[in-house]
């Protein structure tokens, strides 16, 4: 008996804990799945457990490969609109012919500049 509990415990950690799998989630899985004896290893068989670690982990890889597409959607969203902000600005900038203004400081200066950092419409 003292045996059996030895080997679930070595196939646990080496298939959860050493392959990089939380602990916590697992045992909220199995939690979910068997709250009465979520914690118990002798009311599983090694291969019940088989079969818990396995959807266990058919969970985490679902869950992260959606996690990856949101991020992935996040991003390319996040790349389009700086692309959009950029072509944006671009598209405004222009240069304004003016009337000559009367002798002043500013009519001194060539190439002047002028940057408006905001308008509305």
């Amino acid at each position: 008996m003292e045996e059996d509990i030895q080997i679930k415990q070595n196939y646990l950690r080496s298939e959860v804990i050493e392959k990089g799998y939380s602990a916590d989630l697992f045992v909220n899985f199995i939690s979910e799945k068997n709250p009465e004896s979520a914690e118990d290893l002798n009311s599983y068989t090694i291969e019940e457990l088989k079969l818990i670690v396995s959807e266990f982990k058919k969970q985490q890889a679902k869950e992260n490969s959606e996690s990856q597409k949101i991020k992935d959607n996040f991003d390319l969203a996040s790349t389009a609109t700086f692309s959009s902000i950029q072509t944006s600005r671009q598209d405004l900038e222009e240069i304004i012919t003016c009337k000559k203004m009367t002798r002043t400081a500013l009519t001194d200066l060539e190439n002047l500049k002028i940057t408006i950092s905001e308008y509305y419409m």
